[in-house]
């Protein structure tokens, strides 16, 4: 899997091959292989009739060679379970290529200008370096990284870097925008990629915790969608609701707290659904101290946004120094962490450990009722980045 990743970062799902599958010639599409053909435009199972097949052509590639399988996807039953199949998997398996047991791989590489269906049998015939780079070729990410870095390297690596942001002591931020700044990047706060929307760039400066990406929860069917009808209102809403009285600004309900898998001194926490597939926001009520779903998240938007926000990501770490002088803060980036490929099971595990929290960070004014948010970030510690990816590689400067 190591080897398939690091010559095609995508995500992937994996089934093991049972008797039933190949005397029924039926495979449960799981919710990992569904979200895969989505993403890529392959094949949306909403779309899908009961009773009617999709066909898409598949790549099976072995240690020797490549050819395509037919594959089919399609509803099943009055329950619209979702079902696919792979033609020929029956003589693969007369031909001693895949054998009961066996893991099998399923990704998509954009091969000849289209997104194909890439099928690998893990267990046996495993294909090496040389065939999957004939098959598959250098992506686009490989590609763009290996500018970006060489980029730094002209550009900041070696060098104080004034930061960008002017005089005075930086603020957490400045770290960022001073790097963006001197590589000529627009500085944004839109959910993409920084780097040609496939690399994100996240610079620090110290151990604080790092900011994943923004989100905010729903509230349909919580107590405050009952206090508060209109959805556009709700986090307002949430703060008057939960928040406590500003001591800077004493008209204001101010919530200012980070939430992990254990009640904070507020008595908010997190409680992963998978059932549901929901990230519950739980709050311990102060006269029953029973929980009560306050707000919560999707798994699909939570992927999305981690998806989307993370193809790859390039850490850099950097020095600063305050020079009292001239009253300004200069940057030393002198090491960078390469990830990709998300892994969104371990994202919501990182939930449930505690290794990922979520930060509410937003006021509301008790008098005209005015909001102001500042982002509530999903945030893990850098040591813990590694856990989150698929791939990861230091970066030698």
């Amino acid at each position: 899997m190591n080897r398939i990743q690091q010559l095609l970062p995508n995500d992937y799902a994996l089934v093991r091959l049972s008797s039933t599958m190949l005397n029924k010639s039926i495979i449960d599409a799981n919710a990992l292989l569904r979200y895969l053909l989505n993403d890529f435009e392959i094949i949306n199972y909403d779309n899908i009739s009961s009773g009617n097949k999709v066909f898409e052509n598949g790549i099976f590639i072995t240690n020797s060679e490549a050819f395509d399988l037919k594959c089919s996807f399609y509803k099943a039953n009055a329950r619209g379970d979702k079902r696919f199949w792979i033609y020929g998997l029956n003589s693969l398996v007369k031909d001693g290529i895949i054998q009961i047991g066996d893991l099998i791989y399923i990704t998509v590489a954009y091969v000849d200008g289209l997104n194909r269906i890439i099928i690998i049998n893990l267990s046996h015939s495993q294909p090496d370096t040389d065939i999957l780079s004939r098959i598959i070729g250098i992506d686009e990410i490989t590609a763009a990284k290996e500018e970006l870095i060489e980029k730094i390297r002209r550009t900041v690596v070696g060098f104080q870097i004034p930061n960008s942001n002017g005089n005075g002591k930086a603020s957490p931020r400045d770290v960022g925008d001073t790097l963006e700044h001197h590589l000529g990047l627009s500085m944004n706060n839109f959910k993409g990629a920084d780097y040609k929307g496939l690399i994100e760039l996240k610079a620090k400066s110290g151990e604080a915790l790092t900011s994943l990406f923004t989100l905010r929860p729903e509230f349909e069917n919580t107590p405050i969608s009952k206090i508060e009808p209109i959805d556009r209102n709700r986090v307002a809403a949430f703060q008057l609701e939960y928040g406590y009285i500003s001591l800077k600004k004493p008209n204001d309900k101010s919530l200012y707290v980070t939430i992990g898998n254990q009640p904070n001194p507020q008595g908010f926490y997190l409680k992963v659904d998978e059932k549901k597939e929901l990230v519950n926001l739980l709050h311990l009520d102060s006269h029953s101290n029973a929980p009560i779903i306050t707000a919560y998240f999707t798994f699909e938007k939570l992927r999305e946004a981690l998806y989307k926000k993370h193809p790859s990501t390039l850490w850099l770490k950097a020095n600063k120094t305050y020079d009292i002088a001239n009253d300004i803060v200069y940057f030393d980036y002198y090491a960078a962490e390469f990830t990709r490929t998300p892994k969104f099971a371990s994202f919501v595990d990182l939930i449930q450990k505690g290794v990922i929290t979520y930060d509410w960070r937003g006021s509301t004014s008790m008098v005209t009722g005015k909001n102001r948010n500042h982002g509530n970030p999903w945030r893990i510690a850098p040591e813990n980045i590694e856990l989150l990816f698929n791939d990861y590689e230091i970066i030698d400067f």
